[in-house]
């Protein structure tokens, strides 16, 4: 059961980093290195902005899930837009807390 439980944890991204513009920064670096991947950035950036603020995306159903997993490949969610740039803050399963760490 403790597997199944961490198998969603997991899934559902619960462990990912949130927060800081320095972490769009990061991600932002590693996408301009793939022409076609860089290409998407702009519209990526759009949309989890829009996300975050909890407004519908006016691209397609399609366009919304290839950029949207553009960003989960980077590791990047609409939290890390809206949380402006503070310390990222993620959630520890061996510990059951929220872990802060400052930006370097």
């Amino acid at each position: 059961m403790d597997t199944l439980a961490r198998h969603y944890f997991d899934a559902a991204g619960l462990g990912t980093p949130i927060g800081g513009l320095s972490r769009i920064g990061e991600a932002l670096d590693a996408i301009a290195a793939n022409p076609h991947e860089a290409k998407m950035s702009d519209r990526m950036i759009g949309i989890l902005y829009q996300q975050g603020l909890g407004r519908p995306p006016t691209a397609s159903a399609n366009t919304v899930a290839d950029h949207l997993r553009l960003a989960r490949k980077y590791g990047i969610t609409a939290a890390d837009l809206v949380a402006g740039d503070g310390p990222t803050i993620r959630l520890d399963w061996d510990s059951a807390r929220v872990v802060t760490q400052v930006a370097s």
